[in-house]
């Protein structure tokens, strides 16, 4: 899920501090905006057509996202860096990841190189997460993964390692919060994390007298670039369940009091996706609290903006399917872990070494 600056055709001006930014993009693509209707069924909305036929493999556009971050269905079977999103590791450790086994598979490859698929560096702060390379785990801790990450190196000491407990349960509160509501609140939470770590960049440059903490002006110059972005309140454009938006024709009211009834029942579902933003606000301030953000640098994050920044997820992300480069033997291994006495769990392969020295 990720979202772009400069590649979203439908942002007027996108900029950066050092002036107007453009995609590298291909002639291949038509896009419509909000008023326009579209070439296939001529409704109006935004959306992207070929604007000529195109081969498979070809180009269409490169650009670096905004914000990026791998979906929670799709981390259940790839193993992508943090970062950049790249598949890493290797291919056994993916196959045994995409196929749950509980044991990483030995392949009958020539040489150990060909099981690399490429390097696989842990976080720091040991939180779990992957990267791909050196390079992108340095950019994630000096980025957003600062602001997000549950991990923290300690020394022995017990304040250490009570604020590692402490960062650990105030982010475990957050993403249980989040996966119950929807994934766009994960996504606004790195969007979030995202405008910190700028502006925290921001201000390490601009030197800003010696201040221990991002100023005002370096916070709303890292917000610039989300403001092209069309965006309303999550609660407000949020559409309504199929049984409030149209309810069912058996229900015998007359046409007055069943809109009546309706607007109530739009009124009350608004109202709640609002007290789950609230909450969800609360418990992203606690956990970037813990992570050493001053109360003056999250001034700006009123619920009014958070519940923005999750229309803003919600209205202007590009969902893409991280393939997993095993995922095409990830049955016939099942099938043979199956075979061999065992779903993949260490109980079947320790019946399958029993069988074999009998």
């Amino acid at each position: 899920l990720a979202i772009f600056t400069g590649a979203c055709p439908w942002n007027c001006l996108p900029t950066t501090r050092d002036g107007p930014r453009r995609p590298r993009r291909m002639d291949a693509l038509n896009f419509t905006t909000a008023d326009q209707p579209n070439a296939s069924d001529g409704h109006c909305e935004r959306a992207v057509f070929a604007a000529r036929p195109v081969a498979a493999g070809e180009l269409l556009l490169t650009e670096q996202p905004f914000a990026s971050m791998q979906l929670p269905d799709n981390a259940a079977y790839v193993r992508a860096c943090g970062n950049c999103l790249r598949a890493c590791g290797t291919i056994s450790r993916q196959l045994q990841h995409a196929a749950g086994l509980a044991s990483v598979p030995t392949l009958p490859l020539a040489e150990a190189e060909d099981d690399r698929i490429c390097d696989e560096v842990a976080c720091r702060n040991g939180c779990g997460a992957v990267f791909c390379s050196e390079s992108c785990e340095a950019e994630a801790a000096e980025g957003f993964h600062a602001y997000l990450c549950s991990g923290g190196k300690t020394s022995g000491e017990r304040g250490k390692r009570g604020e590692h407990g402490k960062r650990g349960a105030a982010l475990a509160a957050f993403e249980g919060h989040a996966l119950s509501e929807g994934e766009n609140f994960l996504f606004g939470a790195r969007v979030v994390a995202q405008v910190l770590a700028r502006a925290d960049a921001l201000h390490r440059r601009g030197g800003h007298h010696g201040a221990a903490s991002a100023c005002a002006e370096c916070i709303a110059e890292a917000r610039r670039p989300l403001a092209p972005f069309c965006r309303g309140a999550w609660w407000e454009i949020a559409s309504p369940p199929d049984e409030i938006a149209s309810p069912p024709d058996e229900i015998a009211s007359p046409p007055d009091e069943l809109e009546a009834t309706r607007a109530a029942e739009v009124r009350r579902f608004r109202r709640e996706l609002r007290e789950a933003a609230a909450t969800s606000r609360r418990l992203l301030l606690a956990l970037l609290r813990c992570r050493g953000v001053a109360p003056q640098g999250l001034a700006w994050l009123d619920l009014g903006e958070w519940g923005g920044i999750l229309g803003l997820a919600r209205q202007n992300s590009i969902c893409c399917d991280i393939g997993s480069p095993v995922i095409e033997v990830v049955e016939m291994l099942r099938a043979y872990a199956a075979a061999a006495g065992g779903d993949g769990s260490e109980e079947g392969e320790e019946e399958g070494e029993e069988g074999e020295e009998e």
